[in-house]
């Protein structure tokens, strides 16, 4: 039998080692898949817990976020409640103060005045609704007969201007401004400011025949509030 030559055996050796490499190679790496596909079930269950847990986290903090945002509206809803009820208030107990001073002349000093008015914004621009309160504290109320006049002070471009009442207060009924009343009386107006025209005051006077005659006049700065007050009413 003829014996293989030295460099013959040295390729079949190397072969075989090759051939024995591949196959460990291949064994080992079907024992590790094997060994993963057992043990990835554990932690498929825990990324399934963990997936539930952050939906019910998720879905915890939406109802929050929600019940906070519904908390915070009520709270502004309260809020403003409260400072509208606080306003009502101030109002009602200055309309109080009001009918006291009439009532009781010893608040205060006896005769006729007027009583600072009231502007509101009307629904048009430059227009506005006005309320004149003419009261009389005395310890006997007489009977009052007179007439009220009232002109609107301020610029017109760069020129001072003044418009009597009934100029600005279209179609408005000179009987609407006489007065007759005991203890107080309050005359409300529609008036439109022309275009132009900035006002910065008003003039109120009050002339009187009855019970005797007499005319008191006063002034006051144009100033625009929200609404009216209970004064007068």
């Amino acid at each position: 039998m003829k014996l293989p030559r030295p460099r013959t055996l040295t390729v079949l050796v190397a072969g075989l080692v090759f051939v024995s490499g591949l196959f460990l190679g291949w064994h080992f790496a079907w024992r590790l898949m094997e060994m993963g596909s057992g043990s990835h079930y554990p932690l498929q269950g825990e990324a399934g817990t963990v997936r539930r847990e952050l939906a019910a986290a998720q879905e915890a903090l939406a109802v929050a976020q929600a019940r906070s945002e519904v908390d915070r509206e009520a709270l502004e809803m309260v809020r403003r409640d409260m400072v509208t009820q606080e306003e009502q208030i101030a109002e009602l107990r200055e309309g109080l103060r009001f009918y006291q001073s009439v009532m009781a002349p010893d608040a205060g000093p006896e005769g006729l005045s007027v009583r600072e008015p009231e502007l509101v914004v009307g629904d048009v621009p430059g227009r506005f609704s006005l309320r004149v309160v003419v009261q009389q504290k005395a310890e006997k109320h007489a009977q009052v007969l007179g007439s009220l006049a009232i002109k609107i002070n301020g610029l017109q471009g760069q020129e001072k201007a003044s418009f009597p009442l009934e100029y600005l207060a279209d179609g408005l009924d000179p009987a609407s401004l006489a007065l007759e009343f005991r203890y107080f009386q309050a005359v409300s107006v529609d008036l439109v400011l022309p275009d132009d025209f900035q006002p910065t005051d008003l003039s109120v006077a009050v002339s009187t025949t009855k019970p005797q005659k007499s005319r008191i006049s006063q002034q006051f700065p144009w100033r625009v509030q929200e609404r009216f007050t209970h004064v007068g009413k």
